[in-house]
């Protein structure tokens, strides 16, 4: 195992791109593309035909980014990403329930999340008929819009839609209490995100960018507190900047241990007053 990320790292820069080839292409088994045949890393083969996998699954994954949109894909540590790029909650009540519910700061964060920007790309000729979905996987639920666990069954990854502002989580630090807010609030490690990302804005060189103009998708955000339904219908938008700290911090409910969640970020349209142009809607559905 530890011979195959060096030998990664030699061959296509970083250990990052080493992990991503790890777990994205999860492996112990590796399908190409063209025969479909199973092929195994074993580690009493040559290191040629090690290399020569390895490279094989580097194009194959480079080929899978383009087509998908992929810009950047990055890893972050996440306690060095909440030590190193502390929350700025200007908001007392959210500084309140920031200590609540990581009271020992950057040291309750564990593993790594990652960030990958996609831009919009072109769409499909043709879609497949929708009816088999609508009918037997789709679910559709009254409610204020939440985040629970995805761990109930281990056998599914869920994701969960971010409906951001272009400026991802830029409004987080106030006293603004809506689906945006609500979702930084809960994870904090994403206002640990957006400060990295907003230290990334001037610098040329740096592919990390905090303006979301197709989609961004975040692996294994960490999720530390959660608003309960009946608790949100109360504070929910305005309501939250007349509330007193103390209803706010217990509203809120210690996630221990911290939930994983996934999310896909995407910006609406800003300012629409009259009627779609064709470019806007070409815009939101290629987004969508």
């Amino acid at each position: 195992f530890v011979f195959i990320i060096e030998e990664i790292r030699k061959k296509i820069g970083d250990c990052e791109a080493a992990w991503t080839l790890l777990t994205e292409l999860q492996f112990e088994q590796y399908v190409t593309p063209t025969n479909q045949t199973k092929l195994k890393f074993e580690f009493n083969d040559d290191e040629d035909v090690k290399l020569s996998r390895l490279q094989s699954m580097s194009d194959e994954l480079n080929r899978r980014n383009t087509a998908r949109g992929l810009v950047h894909r990055q890893w972050f540590e996440n306690e060095q990403l909440m030590r190193e790029h502390p929350p700025k909650f200007q908001d007392g009540r959210k500084k309140a329930v920031l200590k609540s519910i990581m009271p020992n700061g950057a040291q309750d964060c564990s593993g790594s999340m990652s960030y990958a920007r996609h831009e919009l790309i072109a769409l499909p000729t043709s879609i497949p008929d929708p009816t088999p979905f609508i009918t037997h996987k789709l679910r559709i639920e009254s409610n204020i819009y939440e985040y629970v666990s995805n761990t109930d069954d281990e056998h599914t990854r869920h994701f969960y839609v971010n409906f951001a502002d272009v400026n991802l989580f830029g409004f987080y630090a106030r006293s603004l209490f809506a689906q945006d807010e609500i979702m930084t609030l809960e994870h904090p490690i994403l206002a640990s995100l957006k400060e990295r990302l907003s230290s990334s804005a001037d610098d040329d060189s740096s592919k990390l960018t905090p303006y979301c103009r197709g989609t961004i998708v975040l692996c294994n955000t960490l999720k530390h507190g959660h608003f309960s339904q009946p608790k949100l219908a109360s504070i929910y938008g305005n309501k939250f900047a007349a509330s007193s700290v103390s209803k706010i911090t217990q509203s809120v409910t210690v996630c221990d241990p911290p939930i994983v969640d996934n999310i896909i970020c995407m910006a609406s349209l800003q300012g629409c007053q009259h009627k779609y142009t064709l470019q806007q809607i070409d815009k939101l559905v290629k987004t969508a």
